[in-house]
């Protein structure tokens, strides 16, 4: 069951994706801010460490974040494709794992030494 749900396309997606969702999760919150403080003149908080919107309604504040969480999906998955795919492949060319078919082979493993008892 639990093998079943990890299985599942949008876990894999998630996990694909889960570098550039790392990396981008903070600019891009920190984007949606400045843009509805500067073009919205949504009201903020700043308490010295953080920055927090004064939302009134609650609905708009999970409105906003969903956007954000979409908007934070959207461009992971344009960075992936785009960025770190490419990256990987020219990797794998530059070290040689590349095969003439274009499947990737494995490099040899050795085996670690045993530790004495």
């Amino acid at each position: 069951m639990v093998s079943g749900i990890f299985a599942s396309g949008p876990i894999q997606f998630l996990g694909r994706t889960s570098y550039s969702i790392y990396m981008l999760h903070l600019p891009a919150f920190e984007v949606l801010t400045v843009f509805l403080r500067r073009t919205l003149h949504v009201p903020s908080h700043f308490d010295g460490a953080r920055q927090t919107l004064l939302i009134s309604s609650p609905w708009v504040g999970d409105l906003l974040f969903l956007a954000a969480v979409a908007m934070v999906l959207i461009v992971s998955t344009l960075t992936f494709a785009l960025i770190e795919e490419p990256a990987r492949k020219f990797g794998y060319r530059l070290a040689g794992v590349l095969s003439q078919d274009g499947s990737t082979r494995r490099a040899p493993t050795e085996q670690a030494p045993s530790l004495p008892n």
